[in-house]
Order: C-alpha cells, then sequence, then structure tokens
C-alpha cells in the first residue's frame, strides 16, 4: 500500500477557533505564522522608544504584536490598537497569548510522549 504524504496544503492550514474573552466576549483567533512573528517584531522596533525600553518591555511589545496578529475576529488595524482602551486591549491580547501558551504546551507534551516510545524502541533494537 503506497504511503499518503502530507501537502503543503496540510502545513498551510490554520483554522480558527473561538475563544472566549472573560468581561469582554468571543473572538477569533489563529496560530501565528512565521510572518506573523516577523512583523510583530518589525512594526514594535518601529514605535518611538522601542529602542530605549528595557529587554522585558521589548519582549511584552513583541508579544502583543504577535497576538494581535493572531485575533482574526475583530480585525483591529495599528491605528485602532495604539488607541485603543488599554486594559481591555490587554485582557484581548493577554488571553490570546495564555491560550498560545496552552496550545504550545499540549503540542509539547505529544512531542514528548512520542520521543520516549522512539527511543524506547531504539533502545529495544539495541
Amino acid at each position: 500500500m503506497p504511503k499518503e504524504y502530507i501537502t503543503s496544503k496540510d502545513i498551510l492550514e490554520n483554522p480558527e477557533e473561538e475563544l472566549d474573552i472573560p468581561g469582554i466576549g468571543v473572538v477569533l483567533v489563529k496560530y501565528p505564522t512565521t510572518k506573523d512573528k516577523i512583523d510583530a517584531r518589525i512594526e514594535a522596533t518601529k514605535q518611538p522608544g522601542f529602542d530605549s525600553s528595557s529587554a522585558t518591555e521589548r519582549a511584552m511589545e513583541i508579544g502583543r504584536r504577535i497576538s494581535l496578529k493572531m485575533l482574526v475576529k475583530p480585525s483591529i488595524t495599528e491605528e485602532e490598537y495604539l488607541n485603543s482602551n488599554d486594559s481591555k486591549m490587554s485582557m484581548i491580547l493577554d488571553t490570546i497569548s495564555m491560550w498560545y501558551a496552552t496550545k504550545l504546551k499540549e503540542l509539547n507534551d505529544k512531542r514528548a510522549g512520542l520521543m520516549k516510545h522512539f527511543l524506547e524502541q531504539m533502545k529495544e533494537s539495541s
């Protein structure tokens, strides 16, 4: 029986998910792409005072920009982001960031289980 290989479509697929933001409402999110991460870093570095900010502040702003890229609905422009109610925007972006961290942990836990199984098989075959 021939093997079925994954396709580029399988890799590029990025389904959207609903995410409930406590006290705010439901938003639609997606996983960030590599391009999203690059663009977020570029956008953050263009902000006045970015270079004079602490490393922690710079990392936080880049993280916020990545979360903003993950936000599908509502779609927020750069201007809207900069003029938004910061407490609401922080709640939205922090929740998106936590959602993503949870998804990455689930994937890493699955990968760790697969690695353990693989290493056990290698040990048995030696």
